[in-house]
């Protein structure tokens, strides 16, 4: 259930990020370029089937926050 609100939130932010970025990606100027974020998803695949109940079903929960990955290179740097 986590996991499909986290998809609904990013999906409905994905395109205004995208069009946000879409022109410094474009503009030669910026010689350093943003790559896509890695997105939160608490999903633990055990036996062929997804499980986030080990996350939201815990006592103590922590997340760790790292930054973005600086480039993915290849296809999936086109924010387009």
């Amino acid at each position: 259930m986590m996991n499909k609100d986290l998809k609904e939130l990013y999906n409905s932010k994905w395109n205004d990020l995208c069009n946000t970025l879409k022109p410094i990606v474009e503009d030669e100027q910026y010689k350093v370029k943003p790559a896509y974020p890695l997105l939160i998803d608490i999903g633990r695949w055990e036996n062929d089937i997804q499980n986030e109940g080990w996350y939201s079903d815990a006592d103590i929960r922590v997340m760790i926050f790292g930054q973005e990955t600086n480039g993915w290179k290849g296809d999936s740097d086109d924010f387009g």
